[in-house]
């Protein structure tokens, strides 16, 4: 019994220790530029800080706030990059409005307007690929001597919606280069 409430105790303390924003020897190492220059590089807000100053505290450990705040402004500087913006847009992450800046959220909408189309252009694709596979399914199963009529027509009229969404999508399709063409890439 008391094998299992130890184990219980040790899992409870790792996840615990899970939850928590820095560990312990982060929060006795203290390099508190660094840590904020590291979040400020990653587009965090302000409120990380804060969250890993109770955490620290809860060590017994200080934290040197304007150390943190210096380091952060100084990653935000990195962050704020118009041409950081644009690859957030082109991986397609939320906009991220830490940065006051109009140029920022430009070239952030510059990048996301190339993703959106990306991922268009991939999910067509993806559909033309599945309407193939049914088309070939219906191919073999028109081949078949045990269908009815009704069953026959059915399939026939399947795949004749099938082709009709094949060539409405290859011809959108089609019109995406234009489309890629009109997004300018302006990143001063």
């Amino acid at each position: 019994m008391a094998l299992i409430r130890s184990g219980l105790i040790i899992m409870m303390l790792a996840l615990l220790s899970a939850c928590s924003s820095i560990s312990q020897q982060q929060c006795e190492r203290g390099d508190w530029f660094d840590i904020g220059f590291d979040h400020g590089q990653q587009g965090r807000t302000l409120a990380k800080g804060k969250n890993i100053i109770y955490d620290c505290l809860e060590y017994g450990v200080r934290p040197t706030l304007q150390d943190y705040k210096r380091g952060h402004q100084e990653g935000l500087k990195d962050y704020c990059e118009p041409e950081n913006a644009f690859t957030q847009g082109l991986n397609g992450r939320d906009y991220n409005p830490i940065c006051q800046s109009e140029e920022f959220r430009l070239a952030w909408q510059q990048g996301n307007d190339r993703y959106v189309v990306n991922r268009h252009r991939n999910e067509i694709s993806s559909r033309l690929n599945e309407i193939d596979d049914e088309l070939k399914r219906i191919h073999w199963q028109l081949h078949s001597e045990e269908l009815t009529r009704d069953q026959r027509r059915e399939l026939k009229h399947r795949r004749h919606r099938l082709e009709h969404e094949q060539d409405d999508l290859r011809r959108e399709r089609a019109l995406l280069p234009i489309l890629d063409n009109k997004l300018e890439l302006h990143i001063h």
